[in-house]
């Protein structure tokens, strides 16, 4: 990939550009929040852990396991030096699985025979799978045309949520006896469906085509006849919202329905310091967060590590000191203090505080509206409240 036009630091660290999130601006009204709570979600450092490793998998078993042990129907060769795949193999798991800080799922690949690889590899990417699923939301998708195995271990629609009901229809319904007619554009998928002896709809399903692999939670069923206005089929679902959203609300998620009370959603402080007097200004003030965010993320490891060998260096020269015997006690106390206040413009040069300085010098915000932000990412990516803009669970 080119670097040309890229933004670097002395460090040579790749910076984000205000212009990379310009695909943002771009979303249809119904897909803001989705999107949003996508973008939210993806810089969890646990998700990105989790996804990164489900993608080394993939390219680990397609270029290193495939090409060794498989032949291109991806069935075992024969004749298979056990020393040769032992090796082969478990060195690539082992250390796969120690760069992504999950030593402990090393259990998962032990004995690990020719015979139950692809069992292994399915059942390690079920667990990944349905971890970002059930915690986090994510849908785990990748369409890179290199890998050309990944259905052996995934199904990319298995997350894809649908009609539970139309799901299994569609599977046991005899096709000569109905007329079917579906289609998807870049907002909705429909399917339509009729009897051959009957005039109305066994079905007549919409479904939202949000644009991001997060869950849709489409999981309520409104009754609307579409051939009414549509300020009367607006004034319905209004009605329907406002109820659903009220304090004492009729309508009742599924853990609410299970006799489960649901702590009460608060926004948080740092989403109400936000500029959000229109939806247009509302997508503005995200996607500067996101990219303040994201400078931020790019600088904070250089910083840290840089404030480490700032103090080592310090902490060598206290040890020297301390060592000398060339001096009292008294002279040596007064060298380190000396030493000390002398190193700490060198700390305090990779603070957090300076970090936000840097940040706010690259991005051209104001320290303040960095800090707003950067709470502000915090609250919904890392504490997860970006699950609160799509459920009510």
């Amino acid at each position: 990939m080119s670097d040309i036009g890229k933004e670097r630091t002395k460090d040579n660290l790749e910076l984000p550009k205000i212009s990379d999130y310009e695909y943002l601006k771009e979303l249809k009204d119904y897909e803001i929040t989705h999107s949003f709570a996508y973008e939210f979600a993806r810089r969890n450092p646990d998700v990105q852990n989790i996804l990164n490793l489900l993608d080394n998998l993939f390219y680990g078993f397609e270029f290193i396991i495939y090409p060794s042990f498989f032949d291109k129907n991806c069935i075992l060769l024969k004749n298979i030096e056990l020393m040769d795949f032992n090796q082969k193999c478990n060195n690539f798991f082992k250390y796969l699985l120690i760069f992504f800080k999950k030593e402990t799922d090393i259990k998962h690949f032990q004995n690990l025979q020719p015979s139950n690889i692809i069992k292994r590899i399915s059942n390690y990417i079920e667990i990944l799978t349905d971890k970002l699923y059930q915690e986090y939301y994510i849908i785990y998708q990748n369409d890179s045309k290199l890998l050309k195995n990944m259905y052996f271990f995934y199904d990319p629609l298995k997350y894809l949520e649908r009609d539970k009901d139309l799901t299994y229809h569609s599977k046991v319904v005899d096709s000569n006896n109905v007329f079917q007619h579906k289609e998807n554009n870049e907002c909705y998928y429909f399917y339509q469906e009729i009897d051959k002896n009957d005039n109305e709809f066994s079905f007549n399903t919409f479904f939202p085509n949000f644009t991001v692999s997060l869950r849709d939670f489409t999981n309520a069923k409104i009754v609307v006849n579409l051939h009414l206005p549509k300020d009367e089929l607006l004034a319905y679902l209004e009605i329907i919202k406002d109820d659903y959203d009220a304090e004492e609300s009729t309508i009742k998620s599924p853990l609410e329905l299970l006799g489960h009370e649901l702590e009460k959603t608060k926004e948080p402080n740092s989403l109400k310091r936000i500029s959000k007097k229109n939806k247009k200004d509302y997508v503005t003030s995200i996607i500067d967060a996101l990219y303040v965010y994201d400078v931020y993320k790019v600088l904070e490891q250089s910083f840290a590590d840089n404030k480490k060998k700032a103090i080592k260096i310090r902490d060598a020269k206290v040890k020297e000191i301390r060592n000398s015997i060339n001096r009292d006690k008294m002279q040596k106390d007064e060298y380190i203090k000396e030493l000390k206040e002398d190193s700490s413009p060198d700390i305090i040069k990779w603070s957090k505080d300076s970090l936000v300085v840097k940040v706010s010098e690259l991005t051209k915000f104001s320290e303040d509206k960095v800090n707003i932000y950067k709470t502000l990412m915090n609250d919904y990516s890392i504490k997860l409240k970006y699950k609160e803009l799509i459920t009510k669970k």
